[in-house]
């Protein structure tokens, strides 16, 4: 008989980032290079370097701001990942609704189907990149990638099919619904960036950096989460395989 998985805690995930007495600077400099834009691969790299010092077991797992070109190689891999989940299905929705306004053009068949069509499309890539998000792939697909060193471990339908699988999906799941906590910080920030913009541009700006200190924040929360949600699949697995044996 297996046990119950645990829950991975949201506590103990902010406490392991709270061990790390510099972790609010570390946050806002990472908020600093993402406002920048040319700076999100390095802050991607500095997550990734963060899964392999979690799953090195070091007990605070945020690493230093240094050697930030290999961060950026590294983030850019990373940035593939994410491009393959969620980018590359939404350019093939967008061909697609390009190729069938050609046909509605061709055929005159008005500018209301179009909109109708683009209604549709549209629909379908947002159901589309919320699905991806709450299946939790790209937070698996790279603790794989970390984990094995090869970008191509983390994309392809063997990823897909893990995460859709038990134990792997109730794991992920609770994971991601535990997570939902830590995004109402950045969130809040930024819709308050966005209603200071008629204001100050400098406050917006100031909120900009903030909320995006606050995500950079909130992924490292989760990378803890995912990774005790590893830890619990890969001990379903076992407790499984020792059954099977028992048999």
């Amino acid at each position: 008989m297996f046990r119950q998985p645990q829950t991975p805690s949201l506590k103990a995930a902010i406490a392991t980032i709270h061990a790390d007495p510099w972790w609010w600077r570390k946050a806002l400099i990472g908020g600093a290079l993402w406002l920048t834009v040319l700076g999100y691969p390095i802050v991607e790299g500095y997550q990734a370097e963060s899964i392999e010092n979690t799953h090195n077991g070091f007990p605070t797992p945020l690493p230093e701001w240094r050697q930030l070109g290999n961060k950026a190689v590294i983030g850019l891999f990373a940035l593939v990942i994410d491009f393959f989940y969620f980018a590359l299905p939404l350019l093939f929705a967008g061909l697609f609704l390009m190729c069938v306004a050609l046909g509605v053009v061709l055929a005159e068949r008005g500018i209301a189907v179009l909109g109708q069509l683009g209604t549709i499309v549209a629909l379908v890539a947002a159901a589309w990149v919320v699905a991806a998000w709450l299946s939790s792939v790209s937070p698996a697909a790279k603790q794989i990638y970390v984990a094995e060193g090869q970008p191509a471990s983390g994309i392809g339908g063997q990823v897909v099919h893990h995460v859709l699988r038990q134990p792997a999906r109730s794991a992920y799941i609770r994971a991601r619904l535990r997570s939902l906590p830590v995004y109402l910080a950045p969130i809040a920030l930024l819709v308050a960036a966005l209603y200071a913009m008629a204001w100050s541009g400098w406050l917006a700006l100031l909120l900009i950096w903030l909320g995006l200190s606050a995500l950079l924040y909130a992924r490292l929360v989760v990378i803890q989460l995912y990774a005790a949600a590893a830890r619990e699949i890969q001990l379903r697995i076992f407790e499984r395989l020792q059954a099977q044996a028992r048999r």
